[in-house]
């Protein structure tokens, strides 16, 4: 049977070296992957996700260009008339929108340089898509552009990332599964404390018990849900997900460090104790039971 597990992959402190064969799918995997986009820095930049360079490009099934211009020195924009190799080319969304107002205008219409990728990244991903067919299969059909021509759109997805997902880190394993299995675990524990909520008029020893189980049931429901929309902030919200990373692996503010820790502190002993105090009191209870826990049917 551990034969058929012949290439398991190796732990991370003995990796896979990639050779230079193999530089055209990297290529593509890093401009598909979200590290491959630059930081946004608009007003609400830190509440977005950096976009891949790919994200910017369409697909022409093949290797001429539908316009590209570039300006001589005389100032006469002409027609790109390098071919490629590969059986196909990334061009800019930009020129499929503006081609035909370009060309009808004859003006030439600048490529933004900050969104301009890599020359030699997008020649190595354009060589990836005939060397590795099940790249091009996942592309998506779109509508023709102005000239007529059909474009695609391509593969996207986190093939790349900064961070080992199965090895531990400066986070503590703090990362996207950890935070969904988190977010499982914690719905859990708001089932459980809502199932003891419920249970809000149900007969008690006394009436200090049944107020410590009213405090203890909605203490466990509230917290669960505090930290399980925290988690979930965590995993949506960029500037968040930099604070908890910050504080993990010790690089925030002495402020944030106290207010955070006691934060932990807090929620995470009283949540104990209110757990605690529901399975006790659920064996506890039974000593004094009402008469008809005992009647019979006849």
């Amino acid at each position: 049977m551990y034969v058929i597990w012949w290439h398991k992959p190796r732990q991370v402190t003995c990796p896979t070296v990639l050779r230079e064969d193999r530089l055209p799918l990297i290529s593509y995997m890093y401009l598909a992957s979200r590290l491959s986009g630059k930081i946004p820095t608009s007003k609400f930049g830190m509440f977005r996700l950096p976009r891949p360079e790919l994200e910017k490009l369409v697909y022409f099934e093949d290797g001429e260009p539908p316009f590209e211009a570039h300006q001589t020195t005389a100032g006469i924009c002409r027609p790109h008339s390098e071919h490629s190799s590969t059986t196909g080319r990334f061009k800019l969304r930009s020129y499929t929108e503006s081609f035909q107002r370009s060309n009808e205008d004859h003006e030439f219409m600048p490529q933004d340089p900050e969104t301009e990728v890599n020359s030699e990244l997008k020649r190595l991903a354009e060589e990836a898509l005939p060397l590795y067919p099940l790249l091009r299969d996942r592309f998506l059909r779109n509508e023709k552009d102005s000239s007529g021509r059909t474009y695609h759109l391509p593969y996207i997805d986190e093939l790349v990332q900064s961070h080992s997902l199965n090895w531990p880190n400066n986070g503590l394993l703090r990362r996207t599964q950890s935070l969904i299995m988190g977010m499982v675990l914690l719905g859990a524990s708001m089932a459980y404390g809502a199932i003891r909520v419920a249970a809000w008029n149900y007969f008690f020893p006394s009436s200090l018990e049944q107020l410590f189980w009213w405090m203890s049931s909605i203490w466990v429901t509230a917290c669960a849900a505090f930290w399980l929309i925290t988690n979930l902030l965590v995993h949506v919200v960029p500037l968040i997900n930099r604070i908890w990373i910050a504080y993990n692996e010790r690089r925030l503010g002495r402020l944030g460090t106290v207010v955070i820790t006691l934060l932990c502190i807090l929620c995470g002993v009283s949540y104990i104790l209110s757990r605690a105090y529901i399975v006790v009191e659920a064996f506890v209870s039974i000593r004094k039971m009402p008469r008809g826990v005992y009647e019979m049917p006849v």
